[in-house]
């Protein structure tokens, strides 16, 4: 085992924990697989498939957005269902995909204009549910994941396409989220049991293509009274990926800005507070995908 440095303690300012599960991942010494990360691995894989099929087979072309956050995931329980609130640009074909775990039987796309009508939705008895849509105005949306029919809780994810960017390939999803499980298996390992935060109708996993420099939020975040960990990780171009932990009074509470892409940072947060997280993409070689999660410990 390699000696603790002072510089990695401060780094991550988690306890002993975490600081030996980085220095484990850093040494590529994980020992187990975790089983949460398998079931996300099976649903983004579902997810970037059906993606990489589409784009194939049209004559136009596909790919994540990236006017924000573009990758979603969740736990959710049978019958549950998540809602994700984002700006779809007048005259720009958008794609949702959805995609679950292997014990995904039905899962459902909903889409709903800023006045809660349904504009347009994909309920077939699947566990693939598309749906496109070329919005006649610039507006807010509401995209809404159903997990209608599951043995068992289940992971869902969903994608965001858009027709025409030239973003990344979808290869680099890979990329991101095999460097996210290496870190998340360490960080399992080495305390009591990380799990994905599956708090009602609050999402557990984010994606965003971000340029050099540039950043995204995700506000309003209700996290319940526990330990979080936090953690992310970007694609082999990103070279140094940033979190920062705010409350809604804009008070920094915690941040990771060391210079690496696979950021952490942990708290023990309240259920009667709100949050609001900021993924950076402070160093890369061009447009990076960073994926990042909620776990708790």
């Amino acid at each position: 085992m390699k000696h603790l440095t002072t510089a990695v303690y401060r780094k991550i300012g988690l306890g002993v924990t975490l600081v030996f599960a980085l220095l484990l991942y850093n040494s590529d010494c994980l020992a187990q697989t975790w089983g949460p990360g398998e079931y996300m691995q099976q649903a983004l894989s579902n997810v970037i498939v059906k993606a990489t099929v589409m784009t194939v087979a049209s004559d136009s072309r596909y790919d994540l957005n990236d006017n924000g956050v573009c990758l979603l995931g969740a736990f959710l329980e049978d019958g549950a269902h998540i809602n994700w609130e984002t700006t779809l640009m007048q005259g720009h074909k958008y794609v949702f995909i959805g995609g679950g775990d292997e014990d995904v039987e039905d899962l459902d796309i909903k889409v709903y204009d800023s006045d809660g009508d349904l504009v347009k939705e994909d309920v077939q008895e699947d566990n693939s549910p598309i749906v496109e849509l070329t919005p006649a105005y610039t507006a807010r949306y509401t995209i809404q994941l159903k997990l209608y029919d599951a043995p068992t809780s289940s992971f869902s994810a969903m994608a965001i396409l858009r027709e025409g960017v030239q973003t990344i390939p979808l290869d680099r999803v890979t990329e991101a989220m095999d460097r996210y499980l290496k870190l998340a298996e360490a960080v399992n390992e080495h305390t009591d049991g990380a799990s994905f935060h599956d708090e009602s109708n609050q999402w557990a996993l984010f994606g965003a293509i971000l340029d050099e420099g540039e950043s995204t939020s995700i506000s309003n975040m209700n996290l319940e009274t526990r330990q979080h960990a936090i953690i992310a990780a970007g694609d082999n171009s990103c070279e140094d990926a940033d979190l920062y932990l705010y409350n809604t009074n804009d008070i920094e509470l915690e941040k990771d800005t060391e210079s690496d892409p696979t950021p952490v940072i942990s708290r023990r947060t309240s259920d009667d507070a709100r949050y609001k997280l900021i993924i950076k993409n402070y160093d890369s070689n061009g447009r990076s995908l960073i994926i990042a999660t909620i776990l708790d410990l």
